[in-house]
């Protein structure tokens, strides 16, 4: 028998759909949560994990989570992606929301659910909290890239007023912080620019004078 044959008939469809629900999330996550979306037999849910791990299909992380080796063969990701069509996100989402489960999720694991299912305001929300609690910390080189990535999905849902109210609100924190630490100086350009342009149309002018205040000062 062939290694596909092999690796494809390890396991049963529900063991499968536990293997591709940790992809769902892009990074570990509580096997338990995982449990709860996917559930197994005690029985079951321990062999998926000990096969998972000896052929370096999944990976463990911090004691109770999970993830995929991100080196998984290409039959295991043509597996994997085969399952977790957009209709199945989106059910994976509903459960965690029905068993109170998003509190037990990393937010940057929400964040790559709620991108691959198209919500991408409510991804750009949790971006912009990630960046607003780094920027409280004084960190802030991480903070920069969480609103690189709010701007990015807002972007991608620009037809929505919500959209651009959190695009507006990112565009000045990540405009002021690029030019504070010198960095990503031309996305700073393009991103205030951009969002000139958004506050004109959308009539913001509180929004519109402190990018002009910005551009001013900085030049």
């Amino acid at each position: 028998m062939s290694n596909k044959l092999e690796v494809t008939d390890r396991f049963s469809s529900e063991q499968w759909e536990f293997i591709a629900t940790l992809d769902a999330f892009g990074e570990a996550i509580s096997v338990d949560v995982v449990s709860e979306l996917s559930p197994l037999k005690p029985k079951h849910l321990l062999q998926v994990i000990q096969d998972g791990i000896q052929l370096q299909m999944i990976q463990q992380a911090d004691p109770g989570e999970l993830c995929l080796d991100p080196d998984i063969s290409a039959v295991v990701r043509q597996k994997v992606e085969a399952i977790n069509g957009r209709d199945r996100l989106n059910h994976l989402l509903e459960g965690l929301t029905e068993r109170n489960l998003k509190d037990q999720v990393p937010a940057s694991a929400m964040v790559c659910l709620l991108t691959r299912t198209g919500h991408f305001s409510s991804a750009a929300v949790l971006e912009r909290d990630l960046a607003r609690s780094a920027l409280n910390s004084r960190r802030l080189l991480e903070a920069l890239p969480h609103l690189g990535n709010c701007l990015q999905l807002c972007a991608q849902d620009m037809e929505s007023d919500s959209s651009d109210v959190i695009y507006l609100e990112a565009a000045l924190e990540y405009s002021s912080l690029a030019i504070l630490l010198g960095a990503e100086i031309d996305q700073a350009v393009f991103t205030m620019e951009t969002a000139k342009n958004i506050a004109k149309k959308s009539g913001d002018r509180r929004t519109l004078a402190m990018l002009y205040f910005i551009a001013k000062h900085w030049v």
